[in-house]
């Protein structure tokens, strides 16, 4: 499965797309560089990939109230919370490629399953060619990675 990214763009733009109210893929990197309408390559500095099977702006906009609410809901939010307390600190380095999936025209309902299953399976896709360049999945893809949630409970 080739990997079928957009181009990068800031975090600050995630809605600016209209692809972004389909389900699937995103990726999240940090970078001194501007990489705001490069293509897509799969770069040391992604920090995770996820994937939805709702909209990517829904999915989104989760992963930002985690971060900047410190309410959690989105996991690997709570793990980039852990590491990074204060959003607006980081912002301006974090980076969003999406891969969108269009399930609205799907001919039929079996149809549009398969095609959300094809969202899951190219998560895997992700996680596959970032470990054999990287060997390591990316930070917050992590299990080891902690979470902000966690260290909130145990005080």
């Amino acid at each position: 499965m080739r990997l079928a990214f957009e181009s990068w763009q800031r975090w600050s733009d995630r809605a600016s797309r209209p692809t972004c109210r389909n389900p699937g893929i995103y990726a999240l990197a940090f970078s001194d560089a501007d990489l705001t309408d490069a293509a897509f390559t799969v770069l040391e500095g992604i920090v995770y990939f996820g994937m939805t099977n709702g909209t990517l702006e829904d999915r989104l906009d989760n992963f930002h109230k985690t971060v900047t609410l410190s309410k959690c809901q989105h996991g690997g939010a709570d793990r980039f919370l852990f590491k990074h307390r204060v959003f607006s600190d980081v912002v301006e380095r974090l980076y969003l490629a999406q891969w969108p999936f269009d399930v609205f025209s799907a001919a039929t309902a079996a149809d549009k399953l398969r095609l959300k299953g094809r969202v899951l399976q190219a998560e895997y896709e992700c996680f596959a060619a970032y470990v054999e360049k990287f060997e390591q999945l990316p930070e917050f893809n992590r299990s080891s990675s902690q979470k902000y949630t966690a260290k909130v409970k145990n005080f």
